[in-house]
């Protein structure tokens, strides 16, 4: 497995971001596996954290999965998975916002 991680750390203790929007593109030949978590500051990538599960994409294929709208608190961070190495780029976007 292969990891990737977006860490929201730039953002003062106060503040959280809404992640909007997430694109998934596996530029691979071969069809990538993925498994997505949003995980808490101190915390790791377990099965409490994950918002998506074994997504196939097949290769040169974007998905834009429906997991969004999630809040992710500072210092946490989006992490994935992938069953190929090198295969997924992802872009997130979104907003941060005082709580």
């Amino acid at each position: 497995m292969y990891w990737w991680r977006l860490v929201n750390s730039m953002a003062p203790s106060n503040q959280q971001a809404i992640i909007r929007k997430v694109s998934l593109t596996n530029t691979s030949s071969a069809v990538a596996l993925v498994d997505i978590y949003l995980v808490p500051s101190g915390a790791s990538a377990t099965d409490t954290y994950r918002v998506i599960k074994s997504l196939a994409i097949a290769p040169n294929q974007t998905i834009e999965p429906t997991a969004c709208n999630q809040v992710l608190d500072a210092g946490g961070s989006i992490q994935a998975v992938s069953s190929v190495a090198s295969a997924i780029t992802i872009m997130a976007s979104g907003i941060e916002y005082v709580a």
